[in-house]
């Protein structure tokens, strides 16, 4: 349930993000969350989701 709201969400700003500041700031934080993601999950396939 959390990682299918996370997904979600990115996708969501993802449509939304114009702005170069925004997408570089995005990104760091979807490295940053794809890692705490993946850490949790124990497996690669969640990371493929984002």
């Amino acid at each position: 349930p959390v990682v299918f709201l996370l997904v979600t969400l990115l996708r969501f700003h993802r449509c939304h993000n114009t702005t170069v500041s925004t997408i570089l700031l995005q990104e760091r934080h979807l490295a940053a969350q794809s890692q705490v993601v993946k850490h949790a999950a124990g497996h690669d396939d969640v990371t493929h989701l984002l």
